[in-house]
């Protein structure tokens, strides 16, 4: 499953202690005052729709509509957007452990608001499921399983009239939750109605603006109230696709909340959703092995972060490193703050250097890796995988160059990531501890074989 792993800048705290919210802390900087316009925008916006009412058009029905295709109130936006400020900082800190769980509370914190404020709104629901996945041990799984569920709404039957059904997030978490259980089945099921909603939504044209800011700057005239039960199917499905771009702004590879993101922007949000759905689909049912499982995903989202981390790692278990190199290039440029750091990323560029220079002995791969690596080292003191990976770099390395400098640091190093390497048992790389494990074994191997 996709992991979003963690400048720890630490949030201010305000009077009594209590973490001052991110717009206090952005109308403190000239740079943040976009950022609380924005806000201000966002929050005036709603108070304006909510004022208008359905004064013309049919006889008001009895039915009510879907509260999950309200609009959120003034408190509910308001502490969303200090979730995603929040989720963005946690990004850029890549913590590990104790203290990303701390960072992750923090998130959480603020989707609690967001939900006190808008209980049945889709987009707070499947984003507090969303976090939780981030650590999914059993009893938060199904907890994030309540809470996809609720965000799809009580109208689940296939004459449903609301929207809220057709919230493809919910059924996209509905899918992780079925997968980590090990039931695929019920996972490609759940990925299916995903697939259904992004079709229901075909027609529907993103506000002007994008996301909910836009619905809210250009808001329909009466009686096309987002609480108008007469509420026109069209405008329905543009209120979907507006909380779509938001959610979907909460992307690793999305710019930081405040900063211009043209190429994000562009990109039709129902497209992601559709890249997003056949991501969950290859881990599920094709090759676990094979690196062209993530084709039909590029088709629809070319930039679909975590299925260029995925295919990279299979390229280089297949020792194809130009090819892996490529896929991954152009996000190790580090011109986004919340990919500079992330970790993954750079170990893999490290690994595909480092593979290659064991291979071929090229020098200017070694320098290249190690490069990567104190980076890591810098950034990710916690990433036992990256001392282990450093060890196997420099032994060779003083072996090709008799430097004993670098050997003695292959030494220490492998000595520091062995020491930290239990650590990751019981968190999101469980999974990796035996084959770290075994590269500890062959880095042993290489500083024997440089003498060490």
């Amino acid at each position: 499953m996709h992991h979003a792993l963690q400048h720890a800048s630490g949030l201010q705290t305000g009077p009594g202690g209590r973490h001052a919210s991110w717009v206090s802390r952005v109308f403190a900087t000239p740079e943040g005052f976009p950022c609380v316009m924005l806000a201000v925008w966002l929050v005036a916006g709603i108070a304006l729709v909510s004022t208008l009412g359905g004064c013309a058009g049919a006889p008001r029905r009895e039915s009510v509509p879907n509260p999950g295709e309200v609009l959120p109130s003034r408190g509910g936006t308001m502490a969303i957007v200090d979730a995603r400020a929040r989720w963005d900082e946690l990004l850029v800190a890549q913590h590990f452990g104790a203290e990303r769980q701390r960072d992750l509370d923090r998130v959480i914190e603020s989707i609690d608001q967001a939900i006190a404020s808008d209980p049945k709104f889709p987009l707070f629901l499947s984003k507090k499921g969303d976090m939780l996945l981030e650590n999914p041990q059993p009893q938060k799984v199904a907890e994030a399983r309540r809470l996809y569920q609720a965000s799809l709404g009580p109208g689940l039957g296939p004459g449903a009239t609301t929207g809220s059904e057709r919230w493809a997030p919910g059924w996209i978490g509905l899918a992780r939750c079925a997968a980590l259980d090990g039931d695929a089945a019920a996972a490609l099921k759940h990925l299916d109605s995903a697939d259904g909603a992004i079709t229901w939504l075909d027609a529907a044209q993103p506000p002007r603006m994008g996301g909910l800011l836009g619905l809210i700057l250009d808001p329909p005239p009466p009686p096309d109230d987002p609480r108008d039960p007469r509420l026109a199917e069209s405008t329905r499905k543009s209120l979907i696709v507006a909380a779509m771009t938001e959610d979907a702004a909460w992307d690793l590879s999305a710019r930081p909340l405040g900063e211009a993101d043209p190429a994000q922007a562009a990109i039709d949000v129902k497209r992601r959703y559709r890249g997003e759905i056949e991501f969950q689909r290859a881990l599920i049912e094709r090759d676990p092995d094979d690196p062209a499982a993530f084709e039909q995903v590029f088709a629809w989202n070319p930039d679909h972060f975590q299925a260029r981390l995925e295919k990279t790692r299979r390229l280089v278990k297949f020792a194809r490193f130009e090819e892996a190199q490529a896929t991954l290039r152009p996000y190790a440029d580090l011109s986004n703050p919340k990919l500079a750091r992330e970790s993954e990323l750079l170990l893999l560029m490290a690994e595909i250097h480092t593979r290659r220079y064991l291979q071929t002995g090229a020098l200017d791969q070694a320098a290249q890796a190690d490069g990567f690596l104190k980076l890591l080292d810098q950034q990710h003191p916690w990433d036992a995988r990256a001392y282990i990976l450093h060890a196997r770099v420099l032994a060779r390395w003083s072996k090709d160059t008799k430097d004993a400098a670098k050997l003695a640091d292959a030494k220490r190093r492998l000595e520091v990531g062995e020491a930290r390497l239990p650590a990751f048992k019981n968190t999101v790389f469980d999974d990796q501890v035996a084959e770290w494990t075994e590269e500890i074994s062959l880095a042993r191997r290489d500083i024997a074989a440089a003498g060490g």
